[in-house]
């Protein structure tokens, strides 16, 4: 317990244990996650470039989905931000019973799937967040591009800089734009759209 304090992802954004009490001032969002087996307790760069796009990109009412979930940090920052809606997808059983846990006490509502991109097909979200590794998150790039609709946005991270010119290509070639791209250490993150 000793090593989890807080940590400020963004400016706006803290994360934290319960065991740790924080006082968010107005127009701060304070996660309480407990840390278990799931990936997702804010200190990672991939999860704090990830929470810094998603803070600069979500628009009130936006129906996310949070693909990776994890520990469901993603998902519930999209939920606190204002998101209208959230589905949050997981191939672990594990990972989703931890992020219905850590849900239920920051109070945000969730639709959760165990499964990946298939279980929402379909479905048409505005913003879709995904914070996994490279070779899991190539083969999506064209079946991500049919959940999301003219315009929409998505925020792929867990990548390292020097996959990114070939991960930008990628997605590229999937139809989607590269808008922009962030930075911290070694760690990217792509925010990208899809084509109108």
């Amino acid at each position: 317990r000793r090593f989890f304090q807080p940590v400020w992802a963004t400016p706006r954004i803290v994360v934290h244990p319960s065991w740790v009490p924080v006082e968010a001032g107005p127009g701060q969002v304070a996660i309480v996650i407990d840390p278990k087996m799931a990936f997702g307790t804010g200190g990672h760069e991939s999860t704090q470039l990830c929470l810094e796009l998603l803070d600069l990109l979500l628009s009130p009412g936006d129906h996310c989905l949070d693909l990776g979930t994890g520990s469901g940090i993603l998902g519930i920052a999209a939920g606190l931000l204002g998101a209208g809606s959230l589905r949050l997808v997981d191939i672990d059983p594990q990972a989703l019973e931890n992020a219905r846990e850590n849900l239920a006490r920051n109070r945000v509502e969730a639709f959760l799937h165990q499964g990946s991109i298939e279980a929402v097909a379909g479905m048409q979200f505005d913003l879709v967040l995904a914070n996994i590794q490279s070779s899991v998150l190539v083969p999506l790039l064209r079946p991500m591009g049919q959940v999301m609709g003219p315009g929409s946005r998505v925020i792929f991270s867990g990548l390292l800089d020097r996959e990114e010119e070939a991960f930008c290509r990628q997605v590229e070639e999937a139809g989607l734009q590269v808008d922009q791209t962030r930075r911290r250490n070694e760690w990217i993150a792509v925010a990208a759209r899809r084509k109108a």
